[in-house]
């Protein structure tokens, strides 16, 4: 999985549907926790706010 991967998993979790928690769990769970919140807070989370 690449950090673009990681980005469209996260992304999922500002969609205004339900959210498959555990399917985005899985699709990450490549990546140690520190790279997870880093990507989350610093590009996913600015670019869909």
């Amino acid at each position: 999985m690449s950090i673009e991967d990681l980005w469209f998993s996260l992304s999922f979790l500002f969609i205004d549907n339900d959210v498959d928690y555990e399917k985005t769990a899985n699709e990450i769970s490549s990546f140690s926790i520190d790279i997870i919140e880093f990507h989350l807070f610093y590009n996913v989370a600015p670019a869909l706010y």
